[in-house]
């Protein structure tokens, strides 16, 4: 799959968002979570940790389902877990409620004659 500059930089986006939400939860300074950072292995989230994560996620992406998405996972793929894995899921998530709000405003639009 080919990546565009506005795709790319919006994933930047939320990469920087998550990186400051993360260090929220942790309490402690960025230290160099990029896309292949592992939850479990290199940053050391607890499920306390997840369920605040979940919570700062809701809070600024409204308009998706973080906390289902992520329930919804099999523990393996819960301790796998990457904070690019999360990042791709909240641009797919964001673009297609940007697609359905589109289709919305469209279906309602009533034009003179």
């Amino acid at each position: 799959m080919t990546t565009t500059p506005a795709q790319s930089s919006e994933t930047s986006h939320v990469m920087q968002a998550l990186v400051g939400m993360i260090t929220e939860v942790l309490g402690e300074e960025d230290f160099g979570i990029g896309p292949t950072t592992s939850f479990k292995d290199e940053i050391g989230f607890k499920s306390i940790q997840f369920i605040a994560l979940a919570e700062l996620i809701q809070e600024r992406y409204v308009d998706i389902d973080f906390v289902t998405w992520f329930s919804g996972k099999p523990l393996e793929q819960i301790v796998a877990l990457r904070v690019g894995d999360v990042a791709d899921f909240i641009v797919a998530s964001s673009r297609a409620a940007r697609a359905i709000s589109a289709r919305r405003i469209a279906g309602s639009l009533v034009w003179p004659t």
